[in-house]
């Protein structure tokens, strides 16, 4: 599903954006070199892509992919030997969205959203935990002009967890989603970009003596792209998770990188 969509996007002439970046990043210390600084090498990679067209007069299509991977290596000082890299970044991240446009005050959507990582350390698997989120309800474009679009919807939700460990659904739930997505070209050189989701599950097949599952998951990502000259952009990345089945406390990731972007299409 995931590539799949972007092929076909290419066939078809479909509005089209990819975007790479790549980063690299290195430092070397001597055997003579007194502290605890350690020689390591880190590397991260991203893909952007967005594919979407009008299906029909009143159908409007949209397919959002975020694919990204990084690992830090890191040199024994003792034994001089490089260990087992660590990995910094891991996520798949895809959503399909069919809107149903009639120039009414809201617009019915219907939407499928998949949440992965390319693999799982601790049981050795590739793409796995999966998130699967079905949901339908209505949009409205708050902004839409040029430099600036902002985006929400309200809607059903139903979330399955798939962990190939045991081949089984570990958890089924249905409830409420929103979603706002937004996007703001801040200068000639400077880009904002904000993705909130929040998911409140009303029903749920796991039972647990706290309840767990009946607290909200909140989603929410920011990222700052500031283009210092052509290629190389420095990035902001700012994202808060709150899962209350993983902890009961917010989730934290802040990463800033230079590094070369490439605008594929």
């Amino acid at each position: 599903m995931i590539s799949s969509i972007m092929l076909i996007a290419l066939l078809n002439s479909w509005n089209v954006s990819l975007t790479s970046v790549l980063n690299v990043s290195e430092a070397y210390y001597n055997d003579s070199w007194q502290g605890d600084d350690a020689s390591n090498v880190a590397w991260f990679l991203k893909l952007d892509g967005e594919a979407q067209k009008d299906i029909t007069e009143y159908l409007f299509y949209k397919n959002r992919l975020s694919l990204a991977y990084g690992q830090t290596f890191l040199k024994d000082k003792t034994t001089g030997n490089w260990l087992s890299p660590v990995k910094s970044t891991d996520k798949i991240e895809d959503e399909n969205t069919l809107t149903l446009k009639k120039g009414w005050p809201v617009d019915p959507y219907t939407s499928i959203y998949l949440l992965s990582r390319f693999f799982d350390d601790e049981n050795n698997k590739y793409v796995n935990p999966i998130t699967l989120q079905e949901s339908f309800g209505f949009a409205r474009s708050i902004i839409e002009q040029n430099g600036a679009n902002l985006t929400s919807r309200v809607g059903v939700a139903f979330k399955q967890v798939i962990n190939q460990v045991d081949s089984i659904v570990t958890s089924r739930e249905g409830g409420v989603e929103w979603v706002t997505n937004g996007k703001f070209k801040i200068s000639d050189n400077a880009l904002y970009e904000a993705n909130l989701r929040l998911f409140k599950a009303l029903v749920s097949s796991v039972s647990s003596s706290q309840d767990t599952w009946k607290a909200a998951d909140v989603r929410f990502e920011n990222n700052l792209t500031v283009s210092v000259v052509k290629y190389v952009n420095i990035s902001l990345y700012l994202m808060i998770f709150y899962d209350k089945d993983q902890i009961d406390r917010a989730q934290i990731k802040q990463t800033m990188s230079l590094g070369l972007t490439f605008n594929i299409l």
